[in-house]
């Protein structure tokens, strides 16, 4: 243990030697035994005070982390939204493919879309996209929706029982 000298009050002028020595001793004389429990309190002291100040320093540090993180939570909350709207189609390979273009859209977490009745189910983030989007990735892949016609040059590359008259064909 380090005591400062300067931070105690002068009692009597001890051998220097003894500082710091145990204040139970039983061979310190009175005033020798004083100073060093005056020593050995005001150590603990401040060696208590500390602890408490830097649990203190971590406790704060912790509470206004976790007040700045949920600011930042509520500053940007997702909104999400279920859209479900027709998209031409005949097959399995379609299923796949009109799928698969709206799961690479930004803010789509799914997108299902049913064979027989040709409604496309997708679940998707308002905050990044919206439906008009959703519906022209689609269209990009050859499959058109009722609001937006399918790309030509995508449709025309489509597998023939993809194509639009396809089902008429069968």
């Amino acid at each position: 243990m380090h005591f400062i000298l300067q931070s105690c009050p002068p009692l009597l002028a001890i051998n220097t030697n003894e500082i710091g020595k145990n204040p139970f001793k039983k061979n310190l004389k009175t005033n020798e035994r004083l100073f060093c429990f005056y020593q050995y309190c005001a150590y603990i002291s401040t060696t208590i005070t500390e602890a408490i100040m830097k649990y203190f320093i971590v406790l704060l540090t912790l509470v206004l982390s976790l007040i700045s993180c949920d600011k930042k939570g509520e500053e940007k909350s997702t909104k999400v939204k279920k859209s479900e709207f027709w998209v031409r189609g005949n097959c399995d390979m379609c299923k796949e493919r009109i799928e698969a273009s709206l799961l690479t859209v930004q803010g789509v977490s799914a997108a299902v879309w049913n064979v027989d009745s040709k409604l496309l189910t997708v679940l998707y983030d308002t905050t990044a996209t919206n439906e008009i989007t959703l519906k022209q990735a689609t269209a990009k892949t050859g499959h058109e929706t009722k609001d937006v016609l399918a790309d030509e040059k995508a449709h025309n590359e489509l597998p023939e029982c993809c194509k639009r008259n396809a089902s008429e064909m069968k």
